[in-house]
C-alpha cells in the first residue's frame, strides 16, 4: 500500500533537514554575549552533526547503502507508534539470556566519554537509558522520560558550583545531547527489546 500525503510530508522535510545540515557550512555570529551560551550550543551541535554525517559515510561504501541509512533513519524518526512486535503468528517471551546492557553516549559509531560532556554524570544517564531500553516490557517514552530527568538534574544539583554562564551550557548540553538521542527515534528501542525477547511460534 502506498503511504500517506502526510508520512510524505514529513519524509521531505527530514530531507530537508538532514540536507541543510550537512550542506550548511555558514557560521551565525551572536550579536551579544547575552546569547553566547545559546551560540556555543549551536556550534556544537553544527559541529557533532557534521561528525556523525562523516564518519556515517565513511562507514556506508556505496550510494545504495547511503540511501538506505537515510531512508531508515527517517522512518524510524517519524514513525509514531514506537513499539516492538513479533511477527504475525509468533508471541513474545523473556529471552532468559539475556542481559541488559549499555554503551554510553551516542550511536552510528559516534560516541562520547564523560569528558566529553557538558557533565561527567550525564554518562551514567545514558547509561541508565541503555538499560531501560534494554529491559523486557519497557516503554520507549518511560524510558526517555527518565532520561531527560536526569540529564537536567545533573546540571541542577550541581548549580551552586556553577555561574550563570557555565550552568547554561550545562543545560544546552543536556537538550543537546536528549535531542539527538530523540532524533534516532524507534530504531534504538526496537533494536534493544528485540534482544530482550523471544519470538516463538505460536501453538494451536
Amino acid at each position: 500500500s502506498g503511504e500517506s500525503s502526510a508520512k510524505k510530508k514529513k519524509k521531505m522535510m527530514m530531507y530537508k533537514i538532514i540536507i541543510f545540515v550537512v550542506l550548511n557550512h555558514q557560521m551565525v555570529v551572536a550579536e551579544a554575549s547575552y546569547f553566547n551560551s545559546m551560540y556555543e550550543s549551536m556550534k556544537q551541535a553544527r559541529e557533532t552533526l557534521k561528525e556523525v554525517a562523516t564518519n556515517v559515510n565513511q562507514g556506508l561504501k556505496t550510494l545504495a547503502q547511503t540511501t538506505k541509512f537515510v531512508e531508515h533513519f527517517i522512518d524510524s524518526t517519524i514513525d509514531e507508534d514506537c513499539i516492538y512486535t513479533c511477527p504475525r503468528g509468533k508471541i513474545m517471551i523473556p529471552n532468559p539470556n539475556h542481559k541488559p546492557t549499555s554503551n554510553g553516549c551516542g550511536s552510528f559509531g559516534v560516541f562520547y566519554g564523560r569528558e566529553d560532556l557538558s557533565r561527567p554524570e550525564m554518562a551514567d544517564c545514558c547509561d541508565e537509558h541503555d538499560i531501560c531500553y534494554d529491559l523486557c516490557g519497557s516503554e520507549k517514552e518511560d524510558c526517555d522520560r527518565k532520561f531527560k530527568h536526569c540529564l537536567y538534574n545533573s546540571c541542577n544539583v550541581n548549580e551552586d558550583s556553577m555561574d550563570i554562564l557555565t550552568f547554561k551550557k550545562c543545560q544546552g548540553g543536556a537538550k543537546l545531547l536528549y535531542t539527538a538521542t530523540m532524533a534516532l527515534g524507534c530504531t534504538s528501542f526496537r533494536e534493544a527489546q528485540s534482544k530482550a525477547w523471544i519470538c516463538q511460534k505460536q501453538e494451536l
